[in-house]
Parts: structure tokens; C-alpha cells; sequence
């Protein structure tokens, strides 16, 4: 089953979470940890579940922007044969805190992630 994007307004705001399956090449259930770990919502409708897609790509831009910490994703090879590195202190994330939420509603992430889309507020 291939995954869909929703359409709302003039964006592809919801997409399935089989879109992740198809194009990232991971399974169903890496695909819910990974949301999970980068605490982007899920919305469970009928039998199917959808994500934000723009919450989704908000998050990966804050993880791989120039200064960014890179992330871990569950299951990974990299999580897989550096736990006893990951336990330590290290750049590298493994989840979303908080702090990292708070980060990415402050003014000067919102402009830099405006720019990055070629978005001027008003």
C-alpha cells in the first residue's frame, strides 16, 4: 500500500504514515519510533494514521542546519553499535526535548527556517 499525502488549503499538510515506509525504506514500526522520538503527532483516523508533514520537516531542518547536533533514529546502525557512546555526552541526539521545542518556536529559528523556505514574515 503506498502512502498518500492529504491536501488542506494549498499544502500537503497530512501525509500517511506509509509515506515514510515507501520513501525512507523503513518499516511501520521504525517509522512510529522515529516519529515518536522527533515527538511529531500522530492522528489516528479510521484505520489509517497521518503525520504532520511540515512538523516533520521543521524537525529535520533543526537536527541537520548548519550547527545542528545530527540525530540517532531508532534502529539505526549508528544508535545499534554506539550505545555505550550515546549514554555519554555527545552531540548527537536520540529524541527531541523540550528545550529543543522551545528552540524551535524562538523568533530567530522561525526566521531562519523562513528563509530557508524563501518566506519573508510580515
Amino acid at each position: 500500500m503506498a502512502g498518500k499525502a492529504r491536501p488542506m488549503g494549498n499544502s500537503n499538510l497530512l501525509a500517511e504514515v506509509e509515506v515514510l515506509v515507501d520513501t525512507w525504506g523503513v518499516t511501520r514500526r521504525a517509522a512510529f519510533a522515529l516519529l515518536k522520538a522527533l515527538k511529531v503527532p500522530l492522528l489516528h483516523m479510521t484505520d489509517e494514521v497521518f503525520f504532520n508533514m511540515y512538523a516533520l520537516e521543521k524537525v529535520v531542518f533543526y537536527l541537520s542546519r548548519h550547527g545542528g547536533t545530527g540525530f540517532s533514529a531508532p534502529g539505526s546502525n549508528h544508535k545499534n553499535h554506539n550505545r555505550k557512546n550515546l549514554s555519554r555526552k555527545t552531540p548527537i541526539k536520540v529524541s527531541i526535548t523540550d528545550d529543543d521545542l522551545v528552540i524551535m518556536e524562538s523568533p530567530e529559528f522561525i526566521a531562519e527556517w523562513g528563509v530557508y523556505h524563501g518566506k519573508r514574515k510580515k
